[in-house]
């Protein structure tokens, strides 16, 4: 798997990242590809994987590289684990994959992501807010607080 060679949809010669990691790598093992579905046979990106025993330090676990791969990485406690999770400048959306929900909700709290799925990925309502912390956006999508983005607040003031 060469995570520089995806293709843009729009260009079929470009990459479209400048992503130039090798997978697997001696760190880094390549656990599983998840073959594609025949509607999307021909759609140019790399297949779903799962890595494990990523290094921290690896551009795939510290950037949003919105591709379809889970990196699976050994902890010893929720929050070492968050902390790894949270040093990133970025911080758009997390996903927990677990049989333990407790956990999951703790975890949930400590990550500095604008949302976080459980057991799940990509669920989406337009009643619930989406956006990122840090570098991954400003404000909010969808939801009540979107509509903040469009209203200028006015104050004044009257003498009698």
């Amino acid at each position: 798997m060469n995570l520089s060679t995806t293709e843009s949809p729009f260009d079929p010669g470009r990459s479209q990242t400048a992503y130039s990691t090798r997978c697997p790598t001696p760190s880094a093992r390549l656990a599983a590809h998840v073959h594609r579905t025949p509607h999307l046979a021909r759609v140019p990106r790399i297949p779903h994987s799962i890595l494990r025993k990523a290094l921290k330090d690896m551009a795939i676990v510290r950037e949003e590289i919105f591709w379809p791969v889970l990196v699976a990485t050994p902890f010893e406690s929720l929050d070492e684990l968050a902390a790894r999770a949270n040093a990133t400048p970025f911080g758009l959306a997390a996903g927990i994959w677990t049989k333990d929900l407790s956990r999951a909700h703790k975890l949930a709290g400590l990550l500095k992501a604008g949302t976080v799925w459980i057991n799940s990925l990509n669920a989406f309502d337009a009643a619930s807010p989406f956006g990122g912390y840090k570098q991954s956006g400003f404000g909010r999508e969808m939801g009540h607080e979107a509509l903040e983005l469009y209203t200028q607040v006015k104050s004044v003031w009257v003498g009698l």
